[in-house]
């Protein structure tokens, strides 16, 4: 599924490597064993696309909802089984996974398997008939209950988008595909599995940085690699944080959503001394809907008017790090709305003079000004991106390693 978004340079950029990551995907899935591709979008150069045979084109609604797109298409097509894709997920998958994942969603079983159960990405899921039984089954117990009620709010809630297409719960929970996993687990009872955590698995697509992440690292798909080769979209720090992975002596300091397998697996796999300050992990899971953002610890740091906080957050960065990877999501969204896409894209590459909010700008204009690289970015590059930045420490590199990690 994908949804178009390009109402500036940087969001059109970006929307363009996940259309190109999109062809690729339906390049290398086309011989596997699968009755049918469906790519579900409001994109006009998906929509207008010739796709070729079992290739199905779905329109997305104007006001997309996840749960009631899956159910739809579930139903429609008469699904067995199925594996999604969100949008710029997938690019770093190689033929083995996506064969074990076709494997997957063909199993007679009540099975799932996500690249992330947390917050999915991508998933494979089997016995779709049985689900959709299920499905039925809670609205069912849902009308019921409903029955009992007033008739004034019986009759409100069932002419209500989310009563009639899918079970309330559903609605609730699946606007966007992030809880997927929980809602197959607790309200289903799908025995649910996850993927390996790798740079394959968990890297997707989503901001200006990831963007020059994979444009570092190198990929042979023929549409993403056509499209990095030609992008302007590029880091000013990216290899100087690349080049003190490999130093003994450097000191990098990670902030943000970093999960504990991610931290691990960049600690194993670099030579420098790595600091994690994590926070903000769940923020859309569970914040969804709450006016008033998170809570944020370094947030809260930086919004204080005292005394100059934020100048002062990044003057003692500077005395304890060689070099700093910012997920900045979780300060911008402190006790309030994540700024729009726009500015946060503009501050992942220090373009602060088109920056229209002021804390964004600021904390921007005092990230390009310390005298160590910093990378800004999205949950991605905490994440997936810690995987590719560990793979990418000792590309083209000679050094003798006193310490050899653990075959896995």
């Amino acid at each position: 599924m994908h949804g178009f978004s390009g109402q500036n340079t940087l969001e059109a950029l970006v929307n363009e490597a996940k259309e190109a990551i999109i062809f690729d995907l339906v390049d290398r899935l086309l011989p596997l064993k699968l009755d049918a591709i469906i790519v579900v979008t409001d994109s006009p150069a998906l929509l207008e696309r010739s796709w070729g045979l079992k290739v199905e084109v779905e329109q997305s609604a104007k006001k997309f909802h996840f749960g009631r797109t899956l159910h739809r298409v579930i139903k429609k097509y008469d699904l067995d089984g199925f594996i999604y894709f969100g949008s710029g997920s997938g690019a770093l998958l190689d033929d083995q996974q996506l064969q074990d994942l076709v494997a997957f969603c063909w199993r007679d079983a009540n099975a799932a398997l996500f690249n992330n159960f947390f917050s999915v990405d991508f998933a494979a899921v089997s016995n779709c008939k049985s689900l959709l039984n299920r499905l039925d089954r809670i609205a069912c117990e849902e009308r019921d209950k409903l029955s009992c009620k007033t008739d004034s709010f019986t009759t409100t809630r069932r002419n209500s988008p989310s009563f009639t297409d899918v079970p309330y719960a559903c609605a609730e929970m699946l606007a966007t595909d992030n809880l997927l996993g929980f809602f197959l687990a607790e309200h289903l009872d799908w025995e649910s599995f996850s993927l390996s955590r790798n740079s394959g698995t968990q890297f997707d697509v989503d901001t200006p940085t990831d963007i020059a992440l994979l444009k570092n690292f190198g990929i042979s798909n023929a549409h993403i690699a056509k499209f990095l080769a030609s992008t302007w979209i590029d880091h000013p720090h990216l290899p100087h944080i690349i080049d003190l992975l490999s130093q003994r002596k450097a000191r990098l300091y990670v902030i943000g959503r970093v999960n504990p397998h991610a931290w691990s697996f960049l600690e194993r796999r670099v030579a420098c001394n790595t600091n994690i300050l994590s926070e903000g992990r769940g923020m859309f899971s569970y914040q969804r809907g709450k006016a008033d953002g998170i809570r944020s610890i370094i947030g809260s740091y930086i919004a204080s008017e005292k005394n100059n906080l934020q100048d002062q957050f990044f003057a003692e960065l500077e005395k304890v790090a060689d070099g700093v990877v910012i997920d900045t999501r979780p300060i911008f969204a402190y006790q309030r709305s994540l700024p729009r896409r726009a500015d946060r894209f503009y501050s992942d590459l220090f373009m602060q003079e088109k920056i229209i909010d002021p804390m964004v700008c600021d904390f921007t204009a005092q990230a390009a000004e310390v005298n160590i690289p910093v990378v800004l970015g999205g949950h991605s590059l905490v994440s997936g991106g810690l995987y590719l930045l560990a793979e990418m420490a000792w590309k083209k590199k000679v050094i003798p390693r006193r310490l050899h990690f653990e075959t896995e």
